[in-house]
């Protein structure tokens, strides 16, 4: 059963008892359908976890895997957690898992196919532990489910053994550029000589790649002990890149008039702020705020638009994730709506025009063929009961809430307009007013 906003917030709002909402059902690719006929967890904090096995004819590699329950506390250290991109989740293709056929995505199909493909070091780590992979490892048709696990990720990231970065195919010089770093990362070799060795364009193409846009990877990057990126054949771990990212700027700013590409620059800086946060929370043990994440996040890209949110539950403060719940029954405007309110009631300072730009830009448009949602954003205000860009009526007494761009007000004062406005709408329905 959905849960309404009031519900999504804890203690935020008075239930109004308007109509109980539907689920929220996302358009076609929001979800992963693999055909496995999966068991209830019986724990909370199970996870599921997956074991490829090699192929038994080399001329006919199909991928078969086995996939059994742990229990997380018990599993620490024990298993290599994948990170990667869905891809297009209309093209599937078939492995079997429990001797049955399952179906995923080309992308995540390509990414086991290279692991079992591997020889060396990684291969070895590969080969004595098992996998974690949201598409299989989760139920995604169990809203309820999902909503438990996604909220665990932080755990079975930070659980993880190592986690894998499918970066996708060599492509661009990868497979030099990857040689490269590896190799001057071991000698003592001069910034300049640095940048002669490898390949700009091939830094920027690897630095580019879609896995960096992907939502998720600020927590499975952030949270990760120890991350390899895997690219074709090639991999390297997460402190050489960070090494040569900053070795890269270092040399770019003792000779700006280097001739690269200024893409280069502006792709080596972010990458490194990533790569900087990532020291920042494993090393000094520190959290930032939800609104700090929100503004890293605002170009990433997810198949689910209430990842937006969800896919920063394990990075916020304790008190902010103790009051956003993660409900996969929930509507994008409802998550949005909630999350606006948590921030209302843990910030003393300025709520300012620069969050309300930040969740307006993530528009939710495309969701029906390209259209914009009932030409509304997730925070401009509409009546409750009406249809809402899910197609589903709107029981919540304010699901959108609405922020003039000149105005600013402290987090209280923007909790005590939202409740005022959402027992004035009450007030109005109950008397006959739109």
């Amino acid at each position: 059963m959905g849960n309404s906003v009031s519900n999504t917030v804890k203690g935020a709002t008075p239930d109004l008892d308007l109509q109980q909402p539907q689920p929220w059902v996302g358009p076609a690719g929001t979800s992963l359908n693999c055909g496995i006929s999966y068991e209830p967890l019986r724990e909370r904090q199970s996870i599921r976890l997956l074991k490829l096995h090699l192929p038994c004819d080399p001329d006919n590699p199909e991928i078969e895997c086995t996939l059994t329950e742990h229990f997380m506390p018990d599993c620490q250290n024990k298993y290599v957690a994948l990170s990667y991109t869905w891809g297009d989740s209309t093209a599937r293709k078939q492995i079997k898992v429990n001797g049955r056929p399952a179906f995923i995505t080309e992308n995540l199909y390509e990414a086991l196919t290279h692991i079992l493909s591997l020889d060396g070091d990684l291969a070895s780590l590969l080969e004595s532990h098992d996998l974690w992979v949201d598409a299989l490892c989760i139920n995604q048709q169990d809203a309820a489910e999902k909503s438990v696990q996604v909220a665990n990720m932080l755990d079975v990231f930070s659980n993880a053994d190592w986690v894998v970065a499918w970066m996708g195919p060599s492509a661009d010089g990868s497979d030099e550029l990857l040689q490269g770093m590896r190799k001057a990362v071991t000698v003592d070799t001069p910034e300049s000589d640095l940048v002669l060795d490898l390949s700009p364009q091939a830094l920027k193409a690897f630095l580019d790649r879609g896995w960096w846009n992907r939502m998720w990877i600020l927590q499975e990057f952030m949270m990760s002990r120890k991350i390899w990126f895997l690219c074709g054949q090639s991999s390297v771990d997460a402190d050489v890149l960070t090494i040569t990212a900053h070795r890269w700027l270092l040399y770019l700013s003792q000779a700006p008039n280097v001739d690269v590409e200024p893409e280069l620059r502006d792709l080596l800086t972010v990458r490194m702020t990533l790569m900087i946060g990532r020291d920042i929370l494993s090393w000094k043990g520190m959290s930032f705020p939800m609104i700090y994440w929100i503004d890293i996040a605002k170009e990433a890209q997810c198949t689910d638009p209430r990842d937006k949110i969800f896919a920063l539950l394990g990075l916020m403060w304790a008190g902010e994730k103790e009051d956003l719940i993660c409900d996969y029954n929930a509507s994008p405007c409802e998550v949005f709506s909630s999350a606006i309110r948590v921030m209302a009631l843990h910030y003393e300072e300025e709520i300012t025009t620069k969050v309300v730009k930040m969740v307006n830009a993530w528009k939710l448009d495309d969701h029906r063929g390209g259209s914009k949602l009932q030409e509304h954003d997730p925070l401009e205000p509409h009546v409750p009961a009406r249809q809402t860009c899910d197609g589903i009526a709107c029981s919540s007494q304010f699901l959108c809430i609405s922020i003039p761009e000149h105005v600013q007000m402290s987090g209280r004062e923007l909790l005590r307009n939202i409740i005022n406005e959402g027992l004035a709408k009450k007030q109005s329905a109950s008397s006959g007013g739109s």
